[in-house]
């Protein structure tokens, strides 16, 4: 490259990152006290050692993952406001304990905040971000399970909050793999009416109820997902049968059907499952079967 070239792509680069910085937020705004819009960004993201980011966000939908009992996490929010700058951010969390037949949550409180020091009318950042690093055996709860559901919250200079959607950190002491067998005739006729990421959304709101139990159920959509062709099954002919014997090939398995029903015309909208069979009475009004794996409507 001649002296020329390199002078002609020095430029160019200069004149990029002229753009960069003419493009990105402003390095400051005036703070206004009647900006009636919330904050327009926030969000929160959960590094935990040795797996993937996992984020929440204004606008999505909440998220729960697995927190071992030896790990950590550090939190990080982020929010914009670029019509009158941030007067805080905040990392709020509650506690999430279970107690016999409920589960108990505490009210949000802050964790970690960064708030302005501007006043009205005085210069202000669009732009803030506050970091928490969390420890699961600072909230891990004696001889019973705990969880944290932790939020971002962005506040501008008039008062006005946005918040992220709810990440929820579940200890897991006690993980259950899924193996669903998505059934069809043998035709391929009265095929499921889910399909494999619709049950993963389905098991990620599970969890979010199991938060706090110790519990969290696993499915990976790819090696989880064994669809099967087998009329007698799929219309609850042989599934007991035939069930119980492929459960029994894949131990250390919550193995889940999801077939069509006895019905021709109409799929079935009912689910079934038992307790172990032979280990105690059953409770009321059901009888002890000999069923090892969950039956769901397809």
């Amino acid at each position: 490259m001649n002296q020329t070239h390199r002078f002609t792509v020095a430029a160019l680069l200069l004149a990029a990152a002229s753009l960069l910085v003419a493009c990105g937020p402003p390095a400051s705004v005036t703070a206004n006290a009647a900006d009636t819009t919330p904050p327009s960004a926030v969000w929160l993201q959960a590094d935990l050692t040795g797996r993937p980011l996992v984020n929440v966000m204004l606008g999505g939908g909440p998220v729960a993952t697995e927190l071992l009992a030896t790990d950590s996490s550090t939190l990080t929010a982020r929010a914009d406001d670029p019509d009158g700058g941030l007067r805080a951010l905040r990392i709020m969390v509650r506690t999430r304990r279970p107690r016999i037949g409920t589960v108990s949550l505490a009210q949000f409180t802050v964790a970690a905040a960064t708030n302005s020091s501007a006043g009205a009318g005085q210069p202000a950042s669009p732009s803030a971000t506050v970091s928490w690093k969390v420890s699961a055996a600072t909230f891990a709860g004696g001889s019973w399970d705990g969880g944290l559901e932790v939020m971002a919250e962005a506040e501008n200079f008039a008062g006005q909050i946005s918040r992220t959607a709810v990440l929820s950190l579940c200890i897991q002491k006690v993980e259950l793999r899924v193996h669903v067998v998505p059934l069809s005739d043998d035709d391929g006729s009265h095929a499921p009416q889910v399909t494999r990421t619709q049950f993963a959304d389905a098991l990620q709101r599970a969890n979010r109820v199991y938060c706090g139990t110790g519990i969290q159920f696993r499915f990976d959509s790819v090696t989880d997902w064994a669809p099967q062709k087998s009329t007698s099954m799929n219309r609850d002919q042989t599934i007991r049968a035939d069930g119980n014997t492929l459960a029994d090939g894949l131990p250390r398995r919550v193995v889940v059907f999801l077939r069509w029903g006895g019905d021709p015309a109409n799929v079935t909208g009912n689910g079934n499952a038992y307790p172990p069979h032979g280990l105690f009475p059953p409770p009321l009004n059901m009888v002890d079967e000999d069923q090892h794996y969950v039956a769901l409507p397809s």
